[in-house]
């Protein structure tokens, strides 16, 4: 994730209400022909390590 991406991150985690369990991992614009550029968030479950 770039940099501004990673700024982006914690405001859009917090706003889509994501658990502890979820993250941002990546967030871009994106161009369509001639159309609003989309916005794109990428979001990814937390690995889970078991402690035995």
């Amino acid at each position: 994730m770039d940099a501004q991406a990673g700024i982006l991150a914690q405001p859009f985690e917090r706003s889509m209400g994501l658990g502890p369990e979820w993250r941002v991992e990546d967030v871009w614009f994106e161009g369509r022909d001639g159309a609003p550029d989309e916005l794109h968030v990428r979001v990814g479950r937390v690995p889970v390590f078991d402690s035995l």
